[in-house]
Parts: C-alpha cells; structure tokens; sequence
C-alpha cells in the first residue's frame, strides 16, 4: 500500500475533532496541531460517515448530560465550521472492506477513513488507539498525538 505523498490534506477522524472539542487526554497537543496544520493551510477530508459519528457522540453527550443542548450545539456548529471537506469516491466502500479485511479491523468504520487517506495519499491522524495499533506498523502515515513518535 502505497504511503502518503499529499502534505497538504489531512484525513481526520471524529476521535481526534472531537477530542479537540470535548477534552480528555491529549487535548492540548490536538489543539496544538491542528493550530500548526491551519497555519500551512493545510486541507481537511473525511469519508462521510465523520458527519455520522460526530452528531451521534455529541447527542449522546446531550443525551446522557455530559455536556447541555447549548453547549452540544454550539459544539456541533463549530465542528461543521472547521471546513472539513466529506469526500465519497466511488469505491470507497469496497476499498474500506478489503483494508478491514487486510488488517483484521475490529470495525469496518475505521477502514474508510484509511481507504480515504489512501486514495488522497494523505496522513489519516486518529485518537482511536486500538485502530492506530493495527495499523501504523504497516501504514506509517496512520498516526495519532498519543504516540510521541508522530509528528
């Protein structure tokens, strides 16, 4: 599988826009990058599913009284503000079975944004550790802000 050759776009998943907006460990260091990678003016994508995943965590937040309506939905807006592009090419979801299939991913979510990142040739950055585990050895350009190696 070829790596990444496109520093200028970045695929994200919901863990690392959410965590940057909903706190817990590493929330600085999140904030810090993506300050740095607005700064080069770098471009954002997600596989559509982000919009998904992102509505869901933030109502559940809601929901459960974590957090309240206003806050969720001021939340909500600024997340859908950040000009994160959802990109659907046509074979993405076929190119996200074999990456699972390949990899032996506990979720097939977790394929699309590498299926994406792969076909944009661009670094897929998550909070979701148990994904990065399966991946980074073979994928280097999956990375996440809690490995001090990634930069």
């Amino acid at each position: 599988m070829n790596g990444p050759n496109n520093s200028s776009v970045i695929c994200v998943d919901a863990s690392l826009v959410l965590r940057m907006a909903l706190g817990g460990p590493y929330r600085s260091a999140v904030r810090e990058l993506w300050s740095q990678w607005v700064e080069q003016g770098s471009a954002f994508i997600a596989p559509p599913l982000f919009a998904f995943e992102v509505t869901s965590t933030l109502w559940q937040n809601v929901y459960h009284h974590r957090i309240s309506l206003e806050r969720g939905q001021a939340i909500f807006e600024n997340i859908f503000e950040q000009g994160i592009t959802l990109e659907y090419p046509p074979d993405l979801h076929r190119h996200a079975w074999q990456i699972a299939q390949q990899f032996n991913l506990h979720a097939a979510y977790d394929a699309h944004y590498v299926a994406l990142a792969q076909q944009f040739k661009c670094e897929f950055w998550t909070m979701d550790v148990r994904c990065y585990q399966a991946l980074h050895k073979k994928l280097p350009w999956v990375k996440t802000v809690a490995d001090p190696t990634n930069k």
